[in-house]
């Protein structure tokens, strides 16, 4: 079990974990038209990282918390039709980012940590960290296959899939809550302020490029991997920081898709 010990080999197999995931969430991200929920949780997940170096635990367990709070509020105030899911993401989005730069400076934290927090630093990945990430990516890729036709059909109409028998209230949530782990797990390889671009691009682009949804879920996840693979090697090699070049490169991939845009 040395090999797990190795430091390249946590940055790879956590960049590739994190890939796969990311490109499987995102399809729905887009065919549910929540663009802008992961950049909401991300922010929670920062107040979670705060708040869990005021408590002196893992900061991956702190963010996931926070993270999974936030996403069972927005959830929970859009259901009840109180206001618009976007006014409440924004509601939601500046309070955890208040909250995070409140504790953050209470507690001095270095201007090297803060910039690792925002845009990622996946050097810094410890065994502790990369154990949890392993988990959550096992367990969110078991769920997503297992749940990949309720989750289309809900995507696509929630109203026709509660007349077939879906309960598509528990289908949301779990599918949040989901989303609210792998944003936990991802902020140190990308970052708050990249999570976004990360679970969108890739779909984005492959969408672009395909007909049909299994098509574009296979496209989504070799973007994905690609981008975030190369940014690893290029930020290894250049001295920068993956999570900004693995976005880059998604982008360019988004460009490229362009061409290649289906009739």
């Amino acid at each position: 079990m040395e090999f797990l010990q190795s430091e390249i080999f946590r940055i790879f197999f956590t960049g590739a974990a994190i890939g796969l995931v990311a490109a499987m969430l995102g399809v729905f991200v887009i065919l549910r038209k929540l663009s802008y929920f992961p950049d909401a949780l991300a922010h929670a997940a920062l107040a979670g990282i705060a708040l869990g170096l005021l408590a002196g635990i893992n900061v991956v367990l702190g963010a996931a918390a926070f993270a999974l709070v936030m996403a069972l509020g927005i959830v929970g105030l859009e259901r009840k039709k109180i206001l618009g899911l976007d006014t409440i993401i924004v509601i939601f989005f500046s309070t955890a980012l208040a909250l995070a730069v409140v504790v953050a400076e209470f507690l001095h934290v270095s201007e090297d940590d803060l910039m690792g927090y925002l845009f990622g630093d996946i050097s810094k990945i410890t065994s502790e960290t990369f154990f949890i990430s392993l988990a959550v990516a096992i367990l969110a890729i078991i769920i997503l296959v297992f749940k990949f036709k309720i989750w289309t059909k809900v995507s696509f109409n929630e109203d026709l899939s509660a007349i077939e028998g879906i309960n598509v209230k528990q289908e949301n949530y779990l599918f949040m809550l989901l989303l609210a782990l792998f944003v936990a797990v991802s902020l140190r390889v990308v970052g708050t302020i990249l999570i976004g671009p990360l679970l969108v691009i890739p779909a984005a682009a492959a969408n672009n490029m395909s007909r049909g949804l299994k098509g574009v879920f296979i496209l989504a996840i070799i973007f994905s991997l690609f981008s975030a693979l190369l940014g690893i090697v290029a930020s290894i090699i250049f001295d920068i920081s993956a999570g900004p070049l693995i976005v880059l490169i998604s982008a360019g991939v988004f460009l490229l898709s362009l061409f290649f845009r289906r009739k």
